[in-house]
């Protein structure tokens, strides 16, 4: 199946939300004063991606998601108070993150590596995406 932009925009717009909320969540877990302020630098990169997304939707007049859905910020925020309760270390949050990033490199890869367009700018924004969660892997391995 080929991939078009909207796929792709659409994939990163969604991710972005659901990173943010997710690291919200997560961030009012920790005491960990150092990993707190590494999830609020995160936050602060998925609400730029997320405006970043929505401009180049808009800017190709393509059909656009609303952003993460409901269900799945629901199930991610239970999953990760299930999780925490049972192990409330920074390396137990801190894994997490690394979890929810390993996901959405894999995911925009997928969609990339099957992308036969030729939009050099979503190709690259896709690429700093990618880049920019294996920096995020990158942050959270010191909490582990």
């Amino acid at each position: 199946m080929k991939n078009s932009e909207t796929e792709i925009l659409n994939q990163i717009h969604q991710a972005a939300d659901m990173g943010r909320q997710s690291l919200v969540h997560i961030a009012e877990l920790t005491k960990d004063k150092e990993l707190k302020a590494a999830l609020e630098s995160k936050i602060g990169a998925y609400k730029t991606t997320y405006y970043i997304s929505e401009e180049m939707l808009n800017d190709r007049n393509a059909d656009k998601v609303d952003g993460a859905k409901s269900s799945s910020v629901f199930m991610a925020k239970i999953m990760t108070d299930l999780k925490h309760m049972k192990d409330p270390s920074s390396s137990e949050l801190a894994d997490m993150v690394i979890q929810g990033s390993t996901m959405g490199i894999t995911k925009l890869t997928k969609l990339l590596n099957s992308y036969s367009g030729s939009d050099s700018e979503v190709i690259s924004f896709a690429q700093k995406e990618i880049d920019s969660e294996q920096e995020n892997i990158e942050n959270m391995k010191k909490f582990l």
